[in-house]
């Protein structure tokens, strides 16, 4: 007879899709500390018990394509099941800047690339490292662009708006 595994948090009866086993299944969940330590058919008991007939258990989803990086923005997005954020489209100026304004500021796991387009804010328009490396201020100037009747048009690894000096035989 098997005996119940005994976990600080037991989630009975979700529908765990796991895609690293390609499982797609009603399982039950032990947590003990902070890691899972059984997925299982087998009954589980725990200090906490939640049942979660009806609800999908899944890893964290990664947001590819984030801009949103404040306090607010996060919890919304943990809410929907996001554990990690990452700035893909433009990126920033300053990886060393965005890392350190972020580091011990966010309670998702995040990154960004390198942007084009940042860089080119600095060098040409006089845009400050700083104010190209935060990704609240780049959507918000985004967004007076387009405000003033710029287009902006994605294109292969940069986002093609917010600098006024760029004509199409810069890129």
């Amino acid at each position: 007879m098997a005996v119940a595994q005994e976990c600080d948090v037991a989630l009975l009866n979700g529908h765990v899709m796991d895609p690293e086993t390609n499982l797609d299944a009603v399982r039950n969940v032990c947590v003990t500390g902070d890691r899972i330590t059984a997925i299982t058919e087998d009954a589980l008991t725990g200090k906490r018990e939640i049942d979660v007939s009806g609800h999908v258990v899944a890893p964290g989803f990664i947001n590819t394509h984030s801009h949103s990086f404040g306090g607010f923005d996060q919890k919304m997005m943990a809410h929907d099941g996001t554990t990690t954020i990452l700035d893909t489209e433009s990126g920033v100026a300053d990886a060393d800047l965005f890392y350190d304004k972020y580091e011990g500021n966010s309670f998702l796991n995040f990154g960004s690339g390198m942007g084009h387009e940042e860089i080119r804010r600095v060098v040409m328009d006089g845009v400050s490292v700083e104010l190209a490396s935060d990704p609240t201020y780049i959507l918000k100037s985004r967004g007076a662009a387009e405000e003033e009747g710029r287009t902006c048009q994605l294109g292969a690894g940069y986002s093609d708006c917010g600098s006024a000096r760029r004509s199409h035989d810069h890129v």
